[in-house]
């Protein structure tokens, strides 16, 4: 970047920037730059036209969290205002088409930031969101282009840090077409934060595809949004508990879609030690006082339930799925390999008394929690999910 003092540059407050950025593409609403803050600092510039809604400067100065870009200034001439935020590298969409064969942003992977795996990724950026919902801020303009890469300085306890995934261009109101929530096609005014999260389940669903849209084609995006089209390509997910929240985030109805703070609960962000102490507390206490009711002649609607939709789970007789070391554990006791009850009550066990099991079980098994759940997640992907959606309203958690 060239220094300040040279002549092509211009100086406007405390923003220096290219004198080309004030008079090129003047018909643009929003265009983006790169500048200089105070002289120094290098930063990424939104020039505004003036009869745009910004956000309050107040407001953004308020803003402070480690997945938000960083304000620093507005700075204002006779057509524009400069918007300078955090600079950063790149954006979610180069992430989202990465490797993707035929698709643009091919260059080799060395050129791709590494910025950790998509679920970590699509973590911060929910938990942005959050903290905005939280200081009654709606977002409004989630989209790949708006989640932005940024370099991180070097710490004492990380001198090479990766760059990080943070939420940007919260600064300008307004929404990119195939990324706008149904209700703001009928009501802009009805915006809310089901909004953002409609929008970031778009979001969610493109990065998990490596650039599928889930409304199809750019000239359908918002007609088939409008009416729920939706897409899901399943099996390139290949994750039930990501699918689950994904048509949770695009209900359509944004009086029934999942909240933020029911995204970042949801089974598809928990990690192994949450999604093993989650089983043993549904085993614990609803499952075994259910069992007890149904043993003394009582129907039980939650055993119902789980059964209802055990088979693509169990897929028959679910011990003949495990290793040999395991199974012989398991048939020490006599758990109903035909019923997801069952299947549940080992995984519960065999979680408690795992520091007495052999050398050879804990090899089949891996490391508490970590092996332990990947073990039991792998050879029964839908079994978490499952069991949230019948156990998690009875545990005092929101579905």
């Amino acid at each position: 970047m060239a220094a300040p003092n040279q002549p092509q540059w211009t100086t406007l407050g405390k923003l220096s920037f290219p004198q080309s950025a004030q008079t090129n593409a003047k018909s643009v609403e929003v265009f983006v730059f790169q500048g200089l803050y105070d002289g120094k600092t290098p930063v990424t510039i939104k020039r505004v036209k003036k009869s745009l809604n910004v956000v309050d400067k107040k407001v953004l100065r308020e803003i402070n969290h480690p997945s938000i870009t960083r304000y620093y200034t507005t700075e204002v001439d006779d057509e524009f205002q400069y918007i300078a935020t955090e600079i950063s590298a790149d954006t979610l969409e180069v992430i989202a088409l990465k490797g993707v064969e035929g698709r643009k942003n091919k260059e080799p992977d060395t050129t791709k930031p590494a910025i950790g795996s998509h679920k970590e990724i699509l973590h911060q950026i929910s938990s942005a969101v959050a903290y905005l919902h939280n200081k009654k801020i709606i977002h409004g303009n989630i989209n790949p282009q708006s989640i932005v890469i940024c370099e991180q300085p070097p710490t004492l306890s990380d001198l090479k840090p990766l760059p990080k995934a943070k939420l940007a261009n919260f600064e300008i109101e307004g929404a990119r077409d195939g990324w706008k929530a149904p209700e703001y096609e009928l009501k802009a005014e009805d915006l809310s934060p089901a909004s953002d999260v409609f929008s970031l389940g778009i979001v969610f669903a493109y990065l998990l595809s490596n650039g599928l849209h889930p409304f199809g084609p750019v000239h359908l995006q918002q007609s088939n949004i409008l009416f729920g089209f939706l897409h899901l390509s399943e099996e390139k997910l290949n994750d039930p508990n990501a699918v689950d929240l994904m048509k949770r985030m695009l209900d359509i109805d944004p009086t029934t879609r999942i909240t933020i703070k029911g995204v970042l609960g949801h089974p598809y962000f928990m990690g192994s030690e949450e999604a093993v102490a989650f089983i043993c507390k549904a085993v614990d206490e609803v499952l075994k006082p259910e069992m007890s009711l149904v043993e003394e002649g009582c129907e039980s609607s939650i055993i119902k339930e789980l059964r209802n939709g055990e088979q693509p789970i169990i897929r028959g007789y679910w011990k003949q799925y495990l290793t040999p070391y395991v199974k012989k554990l398991i048939e020490r006791r006599s758990y109903d390999a035909k019923s997801l009850p069952g299947l549940l009550l080992a995984i519960r066990d065999k979680a408690v008394q795992y520091a007495d099991q052999s050398p050879e079980v804990k090899a089949e098994f891996g490391s508490k929690p970590e092996g332990y759940w990947i073990y039991w997640s792998s050879l029964f992907p839908s079994l978490l999910i499952h069991t949230w959606r019948v156990m998690a309203s009875r545990l005092g958690t929101t579905v």
